[in-house]
């Protein structure tokens, strides 16, 4: 019987497919190159101006300068860039300010139009050193009453009890809990009868009161979201931090002539106001069209309200990833696995792969092998180099050794009569995408879903992507060769930070390719594990994105009509 899931208004029949063994847990900064400049997205409030955006991708910006910009935060952790407010115009932040920088770009500026005075501490610059903000902002319509000052050391309260704490130190298990030190929390938090952080009185989730550092003796008090710290070593009266977590900045800056009660300027500005997150835009994982399955836990750096599958996410523990469909669950679901000699099919409770009958002669007519299900057997050598458009023709193609996808290369739909346009290939060792490839756009027979290209990878090893890869097509099964996952030097994981990190051995891993550029992946993949490796990060597209492509229920590859078919069905209506 399929599995069934909750209302979904979408008609569609078919789901993509992501599933690992180890877990996805992505740490994106060793993907990180030194070079790499992040940005930050969401929003922040002023008491008197209102919303300021971080970053024009946001949504829902009203009255928007139709002009790009955003608020970067380089690899050396210095802040630049812009922000902007239909109230109240641009907002520079770090060294973008200094009068030498505020004009750049612009046919008509003179710097002493936003004023000249330079900030107390007489430079230009913002900064996160260790998770907490620093420096200055400017809002240049209030000229030199707009400094914005994004955190003050003014006050130092040695032994302030916290309340909400961050940037904890947090173990694997399937409930994150802080297991050492918190380096930083909130005071003053307001809760509701409920436990809660009062929204009604705090705009700001985790308190509006002193951020403290340095905090000892975190532990949680009776719910995930009221975590005390009951030492704080020192206290700023205000500031920002980033969550180390998920990289949402959290907190307060000031903006104002004289001390924090005066109400001339934007006042407090907010970090991370209720329904306007902000934080930085890390590299995140998308999948269009599709639900998410991890046997172990899921989770990912990315602060903003991204929708990482349309429909569902199912695995053991789900943090940091949403469903567009507001569907998750924690569930068990095993890697395809068969019998040691091979002679069962690959399978799970998503459906069975019998790679053995694809690949097994069970006749041959005029020197052309060909398997149970009658589909011709292609065998060539390892090492061969696809560089010319494939008809495909119904066919399973097996290559006993490595095989490198070079430029040229391209999957054809049938043209003649009984030409069909879906196949299989089966590789014997690693698969090396070294180039993009797509299906044929052109020559098409609409009335025959036969001829419609259609590929299937089934790959004994690793799936390795080059970083100048931009887009491949298929449904990508990693199996592996056998190799385990040790976790000890040179095999095919290791541990750092209590998350697996995996290298290419023939364990079964899908490698997207170190790159600052994204990845889309047309079709579905099935994996041991994943090394996601993209630099990119923007609000709108993740790093790595998945489309699931209905070709492969239209025209299945040999091979994948029991496996998709026990997919989850999608349906538009309740049961």
């Amino acid at each position: 019987m399929r599995n069934k899931f909750f209302k979904i208004s979408y008609a569609l029949t078919i789901i993509a497919l992501l599933l690992v063994v180890g877990g996805l847990a992505i740490n994106f900064y060793q993907a990180q190159a030194e070079d790499v400049t992040y940005s930050l997205g969401g929003w922040m409030w002023s008491d008197n101006y209102g919303w300021v955006s971080l970053n024009s991708s946001n949504s829902g910006l009203v009255n928007y300068t139709g002009k790009s910009y955003r608020v970067d935060v380089a690899s050396n952790n210095q802040l630049s860039g812009w922000g902007w407010s239909s109230n109240i115009g641009w907002v520079c932040f770090g060294l973008t300010c200094d009068q030498e920088n505020i004009c750049n770009g612009q046919e008509t500026c003179n710097p002493s139009d936003f004023g000249t005075a330079a900030p107390p501490t007489g430079a230009w610059q913002a900064t996160i050193t260790d998770g907490k903000l620093d420096g200055w902002a400017k809002i240049l319509s209030l000229k030199d009453e707009g400094l914005l000052h994004l955190g003050i050391a003014a006050s130092n309260y040695s032994g302030q009890a916290g309340i909400d704490c961050y940037d904890c130190t947090y173990n694997t298990s399937t409930t994150p809990l802080p297991t050492g030190g918190c380096r930083t929390c909130f005071t003053d938090t307001k809760y509701n009868n409920e436990n809660l952080p009062n929204q009604a009185v705090e705009s700001v989730v985790g308190g509006s009161g002193k951020i403290c550092s340095a905090c000892t003796d975190c532990n949680l008090s009776g719910i995930d979201s009221k975590i005390a710290c009951q030492t704080c070593q020192s206290c700023k009266a205000y500031g920002g931090v980033v969550d180390g977590s998920n990289g949402a900045v959290l907190g307060w800056g000031w903006n104002g002539n004289q001390a924090p009660n005066s109400e001339v300027g934007a006042g407090w500005v907010q970090f991370n106001p209720l329904n306007g997150e902000s934080g930085i835009v890390y590299p995140w994982l998308q999948t269009v069209y599709g639900t998410v399955f991890s046997q172990n836990s899921i989770r990912q750096k990315a602060a903003l309200k991204m929708t990482n599958a349309t429909y569902c996410i199912l695995a053991q523990g789900i943090y940091n990833f949403k469903s567009g469909s507001n569907c998750s669950a924690n569930v068990n679901l095993q890697f395809p696995t068969s019998t040691s000699n091979g002679d069962v099919a690959y399978k799970n409770a998503l459906g069975r792969l019998d790679v053995v009958g694809l690949t097994f002669e069970v006749r041959k007519t005029k020197d052309i092998s060909y398997n149970k299900y009658g589909n011709k057997i292609i065998t060539l050598p390892g090492g061969t180099v696809v560089a010319t458009p494939v008809l495909l023709d119904n066919s399973v193609y097996v290559y006993n050794g490595d095989l490198t996808v070079n430029s040229g290369f391209s999957i054809l739909n049938g043209t003649k009569e009984n030409e069909r346009g879906n196949g299989v290939i089966i590789v014997n060792g690693d698969l090396h995408l070294a180039a993009d490839f797509d299906y044929e756009a052109d020559n098409f027979d609409n009335s025959n879903l036969k001829k419609l290209a259609s590929v299937a990878w089934i790959v004994k090893g690793d799936v390795i992507v080059d970083p100048a890869v931009s887009k491949v097509v298929g449904a990508f099964v990693v199996l592996g060769d056998g190799s385990p996952c040790l976790e000890s030097s040179g095999a095919a994981c290791s541990t750092n930070n209590n998350y697996p990190i995996y290298r290419e051995n023939g364990y079964g891993l899908f490698v997207s390719g170190n790159s600052a550029n994204p990845l889309v992946v047309s079709g579905l993949i099935v994996a041991k594990a994943f090394s996601f490796q993209r630099t990119y990060a923007d609000i709108n597209q993740g790093a790595e994105k998945i489309i699931y492509d209905g070709r492969l229920i239209a025209n299945p590859p040999p091979g994948l009509t029991g496996f998709t078919e026990s997919l989850p069905i999608i349906r538009d209506f309740e049961f």
